[in-house]
């Protein structure tokens, strides 16, 4: 929720500025069994990373924007968005919920364990061109500070146990395309892309297996149709093609591959 507050500068500026109310939930579970012995005649070696009981938090920033009107038919804008703080995310863990044998410790104890997982700050620029009464054409460049929030992580537990989870995300830069068009009075039609290059590398792959944000490639398609004076009716459909991402030789996890494709239509 962001309730905002719009300035209308001159003719051709205008400003924005809101606050961020934020909400998440968040439930993440991870199992793994292994033998000790690659023959299969060692260990059995467990694993477990179980905050699955799931945990919510409230949390807050701002936005600030500008729209400037270079001409008629061309408009430029940028915003910034703040690092969004939450309060932590509480967790009421039972023994071995966490397991971290395979890691050279054991199960942990029961108890309240906590995840402090704040969004990252991002500052975006864009241009939109009104190429004729009916065709609009816009392209905008995002940067999302990513290792400010997910470059380091961990779970806090009782008696100071820290168990890191060290995402090791990168910056991200994402660019993107827009079009829409206006068919007739009454119906719209719109299409985008954008790209950006995983935040997730070789590197920090054995770190991500259950966190796979490794998609790289959007493309959507929407509309909306008036039915009437007081009603109008929209839809969407989003596509992204899968991206794999294979963790390096020297990782803790050699070879390990995760991946990840979405789609999502909505009306």
């Amino acid at each position: 929720m962001a309730p905002a507050l719009a300035w209308n500068m001159s003719d051709k500026v205008s400003l924005g500025l809101s606050l961020n109310i934020d909400f998440q939930e968040v439930a993440v579970e991870q199992r793994k069994r292994a033998d000790s012995n690659q023959d299969g005649q060692g260990d059995t070696v467990v694993n477990n990373f179980e905050l699955s009981r799931g945990a919510s938090a409230f949390g807050a920033g701002v936005s600030l924007g500008i729209l400037v009107d270079m001409t008629d038919t061309i408009t430029v804008g940028a915003s910034y968005k703040s690092k969004q703080y939450f309060s932590d995310l509480d967790y009421q863990l039972g023994y071995g919920d966490i397991d971290m044998t395979g890691f050279g410790g054991g199960p942990l104890p029961a108890g309240e364990y906590s995840l402090d997982l704040d969004y990252p700050q991002q500052f975006a620029f864009g241009i939109a061109w009104n190429a004729t009464q009916r065709l609009s054409l816009s392209a905008d460049v995002k940067w999302i500070n990513w290792s400010d929030t997910m470059d380091e992580l961990s779970v806090k537990g009782p008696d100071g146990i820290k168990v890191p989870m060290d995402p090791g995300w990168d910056d991200q830069t994402v660019f993107a395309l827009g079009m829409a068009f206006k068919v007739n009075d009454r119906f719209n039609l719109r299409a985008g892309f954008n790209y950006g290059e995983s935040p997730i590398d070789e590197d920090s792959a054995a770190a991500n297996i259950i966190l796979p944000a490794v998609v790289e490639e959007h493309y959507t398609v929407g509309g909306d149709y008036q039915l009437d004076d007081n009603w109008d009716i929209g839809f969407h459909y989003m596509y992204v093609p899968e991206n794999t991402v294979t963790a390096s030789a020297d990782s803790s996890a050699p070879g390990a591959k995760i991946s990840l494709s979405e789609q999502s239509v909505g009306i």
